[in-house]
């Protein structure tokens, strides 16, 4: 077997190649691909395996924040991890996700976590030390009367406003996980591309709660929400509901269900001992 080289050019020049890989893995959309390159730069995210100057394995390492404690440690998230299809079997993606894992521990990196597409991708994970972190499932949330002349819903672009609010709600539920502003522009992107879409409620002209709503065969779905208060949220769901004409809103809740994401610690593992992993709050995964 012809031995492997790691990152022979820098990713930017060999973007057509990791278009191609993601296409062939995964199936998505060229509209789907474009908007990932666009909002994450493929020489700050990308790692590659190549061979004769072929990239054969490919993944995505997205920049996050783990809040434990009080303190915040970088983390990122494993995204879009692929081999090409002759060259499976041949133990490429153990020998990246080797290198990947040292090079991020250099970089201060202390926790990983990615989200296993099945049970055999959840096995072969266990197997390089990942394990189970969080867990969700779909809830049915009745839709709320609420009466407030202070608060107003619409649907909202992303912006920086936007990411900012999310990031101070996500820092009051430790142990969580805060995404990068990327994550959330790639977020927005995904759900108006699934027919539904990001809303907020304002009131004072300030946000004070956020939906990411994906509409799929059973209706629309709230992947994901952020609220400042317990009105805020009864207020947004009351408006979502009405704003998909629904009598109840179907929710992606975090904590319960099955086993989602997997995660490995590979800093120093200080914090390991304050937290129970099977708890981490990870909201609005990027799901392909």
């Amino acid at each position: 077997m012809e031995q492997p080289l790691f990152d022979i050019l820098p990713p930017s020049d060999v973007k057509e190649q990791l278009k191609c890989l993601w296409h062939e893995a995964f199936g998505d959309s060229s509209e789907f691909i474009e908007a990932f390159f666009g909002n994450f730069p493929c020489d700050e995210c990308a790692h590659t395996l190549s061979v004769g100057g072929r990239v054969v394995s490919v993944l995505y390492a997205l920049p996050c924040t783990l809040c434990v404690g009080g303190k915040e440690h970088a983390a990122a998230y494993i995204y879009a991890v692929a081999t090409a299809a002759d060259c499976r079997g041949r133990g490429y993606m153990q020998l990246l996700m080797e290198r990947v894992e040292n090079l991020l521990r250099s970089r201060g990196v202390e926790f990983l976590y990615l989200q296993p597409a099945d049970e055999g991708l959840r096995n072969y994970y266990s197997r390089l030390g990942y394990s189970n972190c969080s867990a969700r499932g779909v809830t049915l949330l009745p839709c709320p009367q609420v009466e407030s002349t202070a608060l107003h819903f619409k649907e909202v672009a992303f912006s920086r406003e936007l990411c900012d609010f999310c990031a101070v709600v996500q820092r009051a539920v430790e142990p969580s996980v805060i995404h990068s502003p990327s994550f959330i522009a790639m977020n927005c992107f995904n759900c108006s591309a699934q027919g539904g879409g990001v809303f907020a409620v304002y009131g004072a002209g300030c946000v004070k709660a956020v939906a990411f709503v994906a509409v799929d065969g059973d209706g629309p779905l709230l992947l994901a929400s952020f609220s400042a208060s317990s009105l805020s949220f009864s207020f947004l769901l009351q408006s979502l509901c009405t704003r998909f004409g629904v009598v109840a809103m179907r929710l992606l809740e975090q904590g319960t269900g099955e086993p989602c994401c997997m995660s490995r610690i590979i800093g120093s593992g200080d914090f390991a001992r304050q937290i129970s992993f099977t708890e981490v709050n990870i909201p609005l995964l990027l799901d392909k």
